[in-house]
């Protein structure tokens, strides 16, 4: 298939031009003699020999490869005239590891303008293993798009074991309606990469067919599908009631993966329900609950900004270990809802008069300064104060800090 641009040359003295220009490094006159060589249009009633297009394309290539950044954008815009024999050389130097990472990028901006299975490919196949952000966001952007024809082009790459992978991820970077089905397909892929793809995919999209594969999801064998649904679910909170959320995510909470438990907590916390609340405390007053499940539960509660969530909070500090401890008082420093900066001033001031092993700590004294100056409570003067009086150096400064906010 030919590229809608593409033009056939014949042998003009500009092409030798060109070659010299090369030869002396000057690529923005080889640009211009390319622009000029292909919008000419060759006229059958002259006696023209053919040009050499690969010798023309391969002079664009050295540009492509030694030219500075203005150069290769320029080239940008007149070697898709080349049409599809640019193809090839394009794929080679965005699979090329030694190839320079601007050269690439110029390579990938080029190929987005064919939608050509090959390409395609390509591209998703790059997305799938560049760890240059700039790269996949212009080769994500290309797949975009290419839309329906990239689609097209990529569908029947499913059903081949080999370029599935790279197919699904590609599919997934188009977020258009037409993908849904073929995903859906894939939801009980073998692989499990495959299936947590398409599941976090099809979690942009409303349809009922989905809310029932993400169900399902939950209880995929493989911690990273899990996590994907969850995540997905999360974002449904306006069906909570109707998909029964908390019954079915509540389970995932004591996963064997703890990434799983905490993007459950978060997806609970989005509930904002009685119910939902008292769920999350339970799991953060567990003894067994690891502190890194601790620190995500405290900012899931903190999240939820409640009277009762903030509550539920002051209700664990004495139970928590300093980590945790340290963390819920942090997060009780970013409340915004006045009323609930006034409960939680008031129930670490409590805490505070109380004592014990943990209020000792330098960098507990510490956060509690800087949260009180945060949440500009006037009961919480004296205890600063105190504080200013401290021993620890630290924990002086931190206080008067905190006592300048109620100057302000």
């Amino acid at each position: 298939m030919k590229h809608p641009h593409c033009i056939e040359f014949k042998r003009n003295p500009l092409l030798d031009e060109a070659i010299d220009a090369i030869k002396e490094e000057d690529f923005s006159l080889v640009n211009q003699y390319l622009q000029q060589l292909l919008l000419r249009e060759a006229e059958s009633s002259q006696a023209e020999e053919e040009t050499d297009v690969r010798e023309l394309l391969q002079i664009a290539l050295t540009v492509l490869e030694k030219g500075d950044f203005q150069e290769r954008w320029d080239l940008a815009k007149l070697l898709p005239k080349l049409g599809d024999r640019a193809i090839a050389p394009l794929i080679k130097i965005v699979e090329d590891e030694d190839a320079d990472i601007e050269q690439k990028w110029f390579a990938v901006r080029i190929l987005g303008q064919f939608d050509r299975a090959e390409v395609i490919l390509c591209l998703a196949k790059l997305l799938e293993t560049t760890k240059d952000s700039e790269l996949a966001a212009i080769a994500s952007t290309a797949l975009a798009n290419l839309g329906t024809p990239a689609i097209t082009a990529l569908v029947p790459l499913l059903n081949t074991p080999e370029t599935r992978l790279s197919a699904a991820y590609a599919l997934g970077q188009i977020r258009r309606r037409e993908v849904i089905d073929p995903l859906l397909t894939l939801v009980g892929d073998a692989d499990a990469k495959v299936r947590a793809i398409a599941v976090e995919t099809l979690g942009s999209f409303r349809d009922a067919r989905i809310d029932t594969a993400l169900i399902a999801a939950l209880a995929d064998l493989s911690p990273l599908v899990r996590k994907e649904a969850v995540i997905c679910l999360g974002f449904r909170v306006d069906k909570a009631e109707e998909l029964a959320l908390l019954d079915r995510l509540k389970p995932l909470l004591y996963d064997f993966n703890l990434e799983v438990c905490q993007q459950t907590a978060i997806a609970l916390s989005k509930l904002k329900t009685p119910d939902a609340e008292r769920t999350l405390l339970e799991v953060l007053q567990s003894p067994p609950t690891p502190i890194p499940l601790q620190l995500t539960l405290i900012q899931a509660l903190a999240w939820m900004e409640t009277p009762s969530s903030v509550q539920a909070l002051l209700q664990s500090l004495p139970l928590l270990l300093p980590e945790s401890a340290l963390e819920l008082i942090r997060v009780l420093g970013r409340l915004e809802p006045s009323a609930l900066k006034e409960n939680a001033a008031q129930g670490l001031l409590n805490w505070f008069a109380a004592g014990g092993e943990t209020v000792e700590r330098r960098e507990i004294k510490q956060a509690l300064a800087h949260t009180w100056g945060q949440l500009k409570s006037a009961t919480t003067r004296d205890a600063l104060q105190q504080l200013a009086q401290d021993s620890e150096t630290s924990v002086r400064l931190h206080a008067i800090a905190a006592l300048k906010y109620f100057e302000r």
